[in-house]
Order: structure tokens, then sequence, then C-alpha cells
């Protein structure tokens, strides 16, 4: 019974803190870098030969240039580890511990990006041909290349493990010789790296903190996160809105250019017409036998003319009529379109917190959060259906007013037609010629 209460024990305080064994790793992390701080790693390299020697060296002072980015990594994690310690809130503190592991295993892979960057960078400043054989030889004897890939923030051991046995039996590599003048820029280069993976994991961890500090009320936190979740599509619904009004506008215009482009092609189209018509009598007028009577020829000659002027008075007339039908429905579309900014801009959000108290009672926020959504939602909705309606009618006024115009043509081409053939009985009947064959 005594025994299974101490297992009991050292289960709770395990569940409840959660941390020791996460401060031993991370302790241990550092023992990684033990190997090439001794003296027996110093002298393995005595070992080695020439640029060897060289390579092993300036790598090994590259790999410690971790060393004090590490331990400022590990030691905002325990800060940020002892204030979840004295958390009441179990479940969220470990949430936030969960997320905090996250960041650190990130924090691993890009301090390992950097030292596989730097790895790259110095195999192509030795081996400018960067050929196979090189590269493995290289590989061979690199030390950041043995260690690539292993997360040194989770698994340290490993790091350490590989770090021991390239010392202790160490490669041979010809072709060193220039790795003296690459080592300066390798290390700045290097510490930038490992600065800026530094500076956007710090970003992160200082919001771990402050998740940490404020992990206490909860429901508080959660008033803020859900303004945060919501404030984003606040200021994009405003931006959808306002977008789309203006590119309705835009699509009026667009759709305006390309009712033109189609009223000019059937205007230009029935007056091609129109022409046909007349050079076929025309030509009936001209291919008349010698003993026609010219004075009868010429009166027709004359009405056919005034007919293709009475057919340009029909143009004008249709092309009038869709001016007039254009105008007014263009302004009927631009005077809905018409659109006052400021009930989207002035859309409130924070009018939440009125009358209410974020610490005593954040649940009448929150339900108030949830109906500012609806609201939003609805805006939006409400704002962008009734646009595209705007300029859909619009469109199908346009496709109307095109059919009426259509329609004007047809009646002139007709008319013309008939005065056309009135005009042939005319010149068989009063002239009293004969039709001329084409």
């Amino acid at each position: 019974m005594k025994f299974t209460s101490i297992v009991l024990s050292v289960i709770l305080v395990c569940t409840i803190v959660g941390l020791d064994s996460v401060e031993c790793n991370r302790r241990d992390v550092l023992k990684a870098f033990l190997p090439l701080k001794t003296t027996g790693g110093k002298q393995q390299r005595k070992l080695l030969s020439g640029g060897s020697e060289l390579l092993v060296s300036v790598q090994s002072e590259l790999i410690l240039t971790q060393e004090p980015y590490i331990q400022q990594t590990i030691d905002e994690e325990a800060n940020i580890l002892d204030s979840l310690a004295v958390v009441s809130n179990r479940a969220c503190a470990s949430y936030v511990q969960m997320g905090t592991d996250a960041l650190m295993t990130l924090a691993g892979i890009s301090f390992g990006n950097c030292m596989a960057k730097i790895d790259e960078d110095m195999f192509a400043g030795l081996f400018p041909a960067q050929d196979s054989a090189d590269r493995q030889a290289y590989a061979q004897a690199s030390l950041l290349s043995s260690i690539r890939g292993v997360n040194i923030l989770t698994d340290p051991a490993t790091v350490q493990a590989t770090i021991e046995s390239k010392l202790s039996s160490p490669v041979v590599i010809e072709g060193m010789g220039a790795i003296g003048d690459l080592s300066a820029d390798l290390r700045a280069a290097l510490q930038d790296c490992l600065s800026n993976a530094r500076a956007l994991l710090k970003s992160s961890l200082e919001t771990a903190s402050s998740q940490a500090v404020d992990v206490g009320r909860p429901v508080s936190m959660e008033v803020i996160q859900r303004l945060k979740d919501i404030e984003p599509k606040h200021a994009e619904i405003k931006r959808r809105v306002i977008n789309f009004v203006y590119a309705a506008k835009l699509n009026v215009v667009e759709r305006i250019d390309e009712f033109y482009l189609q009223v000019f092609a059937e205007k230009e189209g029935s007056l091609a017409r129109s022409i046909v018509i007349e050079d076929e009598m025309l030509y009936q007028l001209d291919h008349q036998v010698q003993s026609a009577d010219r004075s009868c020829l010429e009166i027709l000659r004359i009405i056919v003319d005034s007919n293709m002027n009475v057919a340009g008075v029909g143009y004008t007339n249709c092309i009038n009529s869709v001016q007039v039908g254009l105008e007014r429905e263009l302004e009927r579309v631009l005077k809905l379109l018409e659109f006052d900014e400021s009930k989207i801009l002035y859309q409130r959000l924070l009018d939440v917190f009125e009358g209410e108290n974020i610490i005593y009672d954040p649940e009448r926020i929150l339900a108030k959060l949830k109906d500012k959504a609806f609201e939003i939602d609805a805006m939006g909705s409400d704002c962008l259906s009734g646009v595209f309606e705007i300029v859909e009618k619009f469109a199908a006024a346009l496709g109307d007013l095109r059919i009426a115009y259509q329609t004007c043509l047809n009646t002139n081409e007709s008319i013309l037609k008939i005065a056309n053939e009135a005009l042939k009985s005319q010149l068989t009947d009063i002239c009293l010629d004969t039709l001329a064959d084409n």
C-alpha cells in the first residue's frame, strides 16, 4: 500500500508539473558541446595533418558558436515553465507547455538549418567544382555534415555521440588550404543566421510567456482572442464590400464598352446591306438598253438617292433611341451604386465592451461578440448580393436595348427593300424597261 501511494504521488507530480523531464533534457543539450571542449577532443584533432586538422578545428568553432544562442533559448523556455508551475488551471497550462515544446523543436530545426547552410557554403568554397567524389570525401571528414538532420534541442545525445565518434575516428582529406580564408566569412554568416532564428523564436516564446502569465483567467483571455479572430474578418468584409462596389462600377464601364462595340458591329452590318440594296438598283439603271427613256431613268436615280437618305434618317433615329435608353439605364445603375463608405468604415467593433467588465463577467462580452460576428456576416452578405443584383439588372437592360436596336435596324432595312422593289416596278411599268441580269 505504501509503495502504491509513492507511485501515485510520483505520477501526480509528473502530471501537475510536467517540467522536470523537460528541464533535464534541455540541460543535456549543452553536453553535446563537451567533446569539442575537452582536452581529449583537441588531442584527437592534433593527430590529423595539415588542412584536415584545420577543417575540424574551424568546424568545431562553428558548432560551438551555437552554444550561447541555445543557452538563451533554454533559459527562456525555463522561465515559461517556471510560470506554468504555479498555474492552477492545469489543462490550459499543459496546452501552453505543449506549444512551447513545439516551438523548441522548431528552434532546433532552425539552428540545424543554419549549420547545414554553413556546411554547404564551406563545401562550395573549398571545392568549387563540386563533383560527387569531392562531396563524398568532404562528407566523410566534415563534423558539420555528420550532425545534419539531427535536432540538437530534442536529440542532443545523438549529436554528442556523433561528434565523439567523428573525433575518435578522424578522416584525412586533401584540398583544405583555402579553409582559413573562408572561416571568418562563414562565422559571420552563421552568426547572422542564428541571430535571425533567435529573433523569430524570441517573439513566439514571448507570446507563450504571456500565455503562461494570463492563463489564470482563460475566459477573459478568450474575449481578447475572439476579438483577434473577428477583427481580420471585420476588416476583410469592409475591404470586400468597398472593392466589390468599385469593381461593380468598373464592370458597368466594361459592359458599356462591350455594348458600344456590339452596336457598332450591328450598325456596320446593316449599313453594308443597305448599300448592297442601293448598288443592285443602280446596276439596273446603269444597264438599260440604249433606247430606254433616259429622263425616266434619271428620275428613278433621284428616287434611289432619296430612299438612301431616308434610310440614313432611320439609322440616326435608331442610334438616338439607343443613346437615350443607355443614358437612362446608366443614370439608374449609378444611382443604385452610390455607396456611402461610412456605413461600412464606421461599423463598430469595440462597442461590445460598453457597460461590461472583462474580468468580472467575460461571458457577456463573448455573447455580444458572437452576435457581432453574425452582424458582420449579414452586413457583407446583404451588400454584396445587392450590388451583384444591380449589375445583373443593368446587363439585362443593355441586352434589351441591343434587341430593340437590332429590331430598329431590321425595320429600316425592310422599308428600304420595299422601296427598292417599288422602284423595280416603276422601272418596268412606267419607264417600260426590263430588269437586267446581274
